[in-house]
C-alpha cells in the first residue's frame, strides 16, 4: 500500500515537534493545498508556533509530497 504525502508529513512533523494532532494535521492540509505554504489568514491562528517552525513544517509537506508522487 503506498503511503500519501499527509502520512509522511504527519510522521515527519509527529517525530520533530509536539504540536496537537489536531492543528498538525490542519497545517498539513491548509499548507499541501495552497501552494506548500501557510495562507498569511491561518498564522494567528498558529501563533504559538515560531515562524522558524511554520517554515520548517511547509518543507516538510513540500517533501512529504514530493516523496509520495
Amino acid at each position: 500500500m503506498a503511503t500519501s504525502g499527509w502520512d509522511i508529513a504527519m510522521h515527519r512533523i509527529d517525530a520533530e515537534y509536539d504540536i496537537p494532532q489536531n492543528d498538525a494535521s490542519s497545517l498539513v492540509r491548509k499548507i499541501a493545498t495552497n501552494g506548500f505554504r501557510l495562507p498569511p489568514i491561518y498564522r494567528a491562528y498558529y501563533q504559538y508556533l515560531p515562524d522558524e517552525v511554520i517554515a520548517r513544517i511547509e518543507q516538510i509537506v513540500r517533501d512529504a509530497y514530493l516523496e509520495a508522487g
